[in-house]
């Protein structure tokens, strides 16, 4: 089976709104970003509606960047996303990471 192309779905304006949206989750609530190999790991302040935003986000990029596989570990204390990606698709992974930390 071949990898999924490095390749987003979205509009530019989509893009946009997207980013948008993670930013205002990050803001509201990240705590810390590790950079690991080939692999991003961002830590949340636990609460239910962060919890939910992550989710769809989650669910959002599957959909429009099938080669991402993000996942959402939750404990009572925090929520930590990962964001492994192919070194290909680490422009991508970086304007996610940037707009969790609230950058443009």
């Amino acid at each position: 089976m071949a990898p999924p192309s490095i390749a987003c779905s979205l509009s530019a304006a989509e893009y946009g709104e997207r980013l948008a949206a993670i930013s205002r989750v990050g803001g509201s609530s990240l705590i810390k970003v590790e950079e690991r190999p080939r692999q991003t790991v961002l830590h949340f302040r636990y609460s239910t509606k962060t919890r939910d935003e992550l989710q769809k986000i989650v669910a959002q990029e599957a959909d429009c960047c099938a080669f991402l596989d993000l996942s959402l570990e939750t404990s009572d204390e925090e929520l930590v996303l990962t964001l492994p990606a192919p070194e290909e698709a680490r422009l991508i992974v970086d304007d996610l990471v940037r707009s969790f930390r609230g950058g443009d």
